[in-house]
């Protein structure tokens, strides 16, 4: 047997912070960002914002007492309904202004036809395209050639109207289309 005698150890020269060893921390990876929606937590929302949206709209009706319920009229059962408006109508009297309807700028015209000028063109083609759209507008319009110093005029005139307010009604018609109107008295044969 053969006797192996050990080196001896130094421990007066050894160091007193011995270096530790290192261990080197390896990067992990990212961790995943969390997801928007996540399925079980927003079914959940989703069953408690319906509960609480039916429970709104019907829990005041289960506890509502002392109200009259409304029931459907029986076959047979007349129900009596009286309407009044009519009756309170026809006693009613307003009295009416007409003069408040009179324009202080327009002469007050009565009685004869009246005549209304819509345009006046060069070309009689103009003209007959103006009075084409007046009859598509329900309005009796017709074409006259007047010769005047400077040529051969063609106008389109609406009418005649045998009153002052049909003729104010022809008026609106074509002031709401932009066609322009001159007055025209037509006179008498």
């Amino acid at each position: 047997m053969a006797y192996h005698r050990a080196m001896p150890k130094d421990f007066a020269s050894r160091p007193k912070n011995p270096p530790r060893k290192t261990t080197r921390y390896t990067k992990r990876p990212a961790t995943p960002t969390p997801r928007v929606l996540h399925g079980p937590s927003f079914s959940a929302g989703l069953l408690l914002g319906a509960m609480v949206i039916i429970g709104a709209a019907y829990l005041p009706d289960l506890f509502a007492r002392g109200e009259p319920v409304v029931r459907a009229a029986e076959p047979g059962a007349e129900t009596q309904v009286k309407f009044e408006f009519h009756e309170i109508l026809e006693r009613a009297e307003v009295p009416a202004d007409p003069d408040i309807y009179v324009d202080p700028a327009k002469p007050a015209r009565t009685g004869g036809d009246f005549l209304l000028q819509a345009a006046s063109f060069r070309r009689a083609e103009d003209a007959e395209k103006l009075r084409a759209n007046l009859i598509l507008m329900n309005l009796p319009a017709a074409t006259a050639k007047v010769q005047l110093d400077s040529g051969a005029w063609y106008r389109v005139l609406v009418g005649p109207f045998a009153s002052q307010s049909e003729a104010d009604r022809a008026v609106t018609k074509l002031r709401e289309q932009n066609v322009p109107v001159m007055w025209i008295r037509k006179k008498p044969a």
